[in-house]
């Protein structure tokens, strides 16, 4: 399997997220030393995502500009789980349904939402405020 790590000299958090967004697994600044690089390649072979915490923290910044969400409360729900780190299984016996439709409406709330991930998802719900409801 190939993975996908981004590098930028940019401080703009925007090529960041475009990466991600695109497939990337994570992203380093291009002023890092040979010697800083070593740790965060392996940790990506390991699996884990890799971003420098000056960038995560822009990330996940809340943002003044508001973000519509218009969820019914089944979505809400949905959203909340994934956020919480339900996983299908989990979501699947809750709801009384199966792990596929689980699946199916996770890509419909996905897709509503403009993100590509279970991950993104999580922190729009967070950036929304929809966790502490």
């Amino acid at each position: 399997r190939v993975r996908v790590v981004a590098m930028s000299g940019s401080d703009d958090p925007t090529p960041a997220l475009d990466a991600l967004r695109a497939g990337a697994e994570g992203y380093l600044p291009k002023s890092s030393q040979p010697e800083e690089l070593l740790p965060p390649l392996l940790a990506v072979l390991d699996g884990w995502a890799v971003l420098p915490s000056e960038l995560l923290r822009a990330l996940l910044r809340p943002t003044r500009s508001s973000v519509a969400v218009d969820l019914d409360v089944e979505e809400r729900r949905l959203l909340r789980a994934v956020a919480t780190g339900r996983s299908t299984v989990e979501i699947a016996e809750d709801l009384h349904v199966s792990e596929r439709t689980v699946k199916r409406m996770i890509a419909t709330l996905l897709r509503k939402l403009r993100v590509s991930s279970r991950a993104e998802a999580a922190a729009l719900a967070g950036q929304v405020g929809l966790l502490g409801e």
